[in-house]
């Protein structure tokens, strides 16, 4: 008869945040973890939301960008999460250089409500902020511009959403 309880080969590998020892979780199990936990506000746990976008960022530049991207769908349309969704969709931009139009089909599926596309957009510029570049010189005076060289798979994506008749005049309406 075979032993079902037997001891991990397994050995402790790191220190969590308490300093106890605990088990190496995988890139993708790390990142559905602080998917899974993060409300990116402060909480009793975690004072600093900074703290919790950072280790988003850095776990997602671990993962295959395509088990990101479905992490997201999976985050907002089975577990009905709004603002990470969003947050990996903006972070997936910047890391993402592919020709298979990947960020806009996850923006079409991320984006259900029609203010998630103004919370999409603030985010994409809190996240890319550059310095502003003159737009236009007439004689004394200049006009700045800031210019936050928004993703083309990004505007697609916002573009499809807008063009798929999803929302109506009353979703915008509600949420303006």
């Amino acid at each position: 008869m075979a032993r079902f309880n037997v001891q991990s080969s397994k050995k402790y590998t790191e220190k969590n945040h308490e300093g106890d020892v605990s088990y190496k979780l995988t890139p993708e199990m790390e990142l559905y973890s602080l998917v899974c936990t993060s409300a990116l506000q402060p909480t009793f746990y975690v004072s600093d939301t900074n703290d919790q976008l950072n280790r988003i960022k850095t776990a997602l530049r671990k993962v295959d960008p395509l088990f990101a991207a479905k992490l997201a769908v999976y985050a907002r349309e089975k577990m009905y999460l709004r603002t990470i969704p969003l947050v990996l969709t903006v972070e997936l931009t910047k890391i993402y250089k592919g020709k298979d139009d990947l960020i806009r089909k996850l923006t079409r599926r991320v984006v259900q409500r029609a203010d998630e596309i103004t919370e999409l957009l603030a985010y994409y510029v809190k996240a890319n902020k550059k310095e502003p570049k003159v737009a236009e010189t007439k004689g004394e005076h200049t006009t700045y511009k800031t210019i936050y060289g928004l993703s083309n798979q990004l505007k697609k994506g916002v573009k499809d959403v807008f063009e798929s008749g999803v929302f109506n005049e009353y979703n915008y309406a509600k949420y303006s």
